[in-house]
């Protein structure tokens, strides 16, 4: 599930970070849905990102890691600490 998070971000990301190449803001707010295929509850995600590290990131010069460690990232209304390491290692 924590790899779809970080996807999610990735095909966000891109679009906005090429249309706004010098915002008048500090971040952008985004949020999704994450349907699981085991028919369990559907899960609520909000995105916080700082635009500096959104395009950052976009460019390749940081890592997901560093994205989401500079945000915020709420699921069903609880800040998350996401650690890619380990989610990857589980799966």
């Amino acid at each position: 599930m924590k790899r779809a998070l970080l996807a999610i971000c990735t095909l966000a990301l891109g679009p906005v970070c090429a249309r706004a190449q010098d915002p008048d803001f500090d971040g952008i707010d985004f949020s999704s849905m994450i349907l699981v295929a085991d028919g369990s509850s559907p899960l609520a995600v909000e995105f916080f990102f700082p635009f500096r590290m959104m395009r950052c990131f976009a460019t390749y010069d940081c890592t997901g890691q560093q994205l989401l460690d500079s945000g915020t990232v709420v699921i069903n209304g609880e800040r998350s600490a996401l650690n890619l390491q380990v989610a990857e290692g589980k799966n």
